[in-house]
């Protein structure tokens, strides 16, 4: 489609490479969270939740 014109990523967010990068990753982990507390899938033995001393 030549009509198409691509775009770089920082022209049409104004964010830089690589906060679009750290804001694809923290998106991601975001969804993954959230379809593995809706299904009900229990944390690792190994991860201590927040604020709980070493």
């Amino acid at each position: 489609m030549p009509w198409i014109k691509q775009i770089p990523v920082e022209e049409a967010t104004g964010l830089l490479k690589r906060q679009f990068d750290a804001a694809q990753v923290v998106g991601y982990f975001n969804y993954i969270n959230r379809v593995a507390e809706s299904l009900g899938v229990d944390p690792e033995d190994f991860i201590r939740p927040w604020g709980e001393a070493k």
